[in-house]
């Protein structure tokens, strides 16, 4: 259905809004301050951003028009799975992660996908979650 007083949000909303809406049944986004997360939250799907330079960024197009990895990147972008289900973004995360993605971009490290920390962790009733209420330099505050 569609609700024009709503909005997925992030750079990555289109694609969030295409998963919510069974168009598309996983995809990629690209996340620096929430592109992926936001409107995963936003059209209630899942989305993950992986860390820095882990997955490659080969044929997309960057805020420096270089590629990210280089020094002149201030904030390095990262490319992570959106989908339907945490099934779908271990799915995607294999595939971006993968021998054929090391052959293309030797700028990502060879780091094969680790299966043993999916079975660990599907196989727990409790995660265990950890937040920092200040790191000593910045003190949060509430949102308005």
């Amino acid at each position: 259905f569609l609700d024009s007083e709503r909005a997925p949000g992030g750079s990555s909303g289109g694609e969030g809004a295409l998963i919510a809406g069974r168009c598309s049944p996983a995809g990629i986004g690209a996340d620096i301050g929430g592109s992926i997360r936001i409107p995963s939250n936003f059209s209630g799907v899942y989305g993950f951003k992986p860390s820095s330079c882990r997955t490659s960024f080969k044929g997309h197009q960057c805020c420096t028009h270089r590629y990210p990895y280089d020094s002149e990147t201030g904030i390095v972008p990262v490319t992570g799975p959106l989908g339907r289900s945490v099934d779908d973004l271990i799915i995607l995360q294999k595939l971006q992660i993968s021998e054929f993605v090391f052959e293309q971009d030797a700028k990502i490290p060879p780091l094969a996908f680790d299966e043993k920390i999916v079975e660990e962790y599907a196989n727990k009733t409790k995660l265990r979650i950890g937040y920092l209420i200040s790191d000593g330099t910045f003190q949060p505050c509430a949102g308005s």
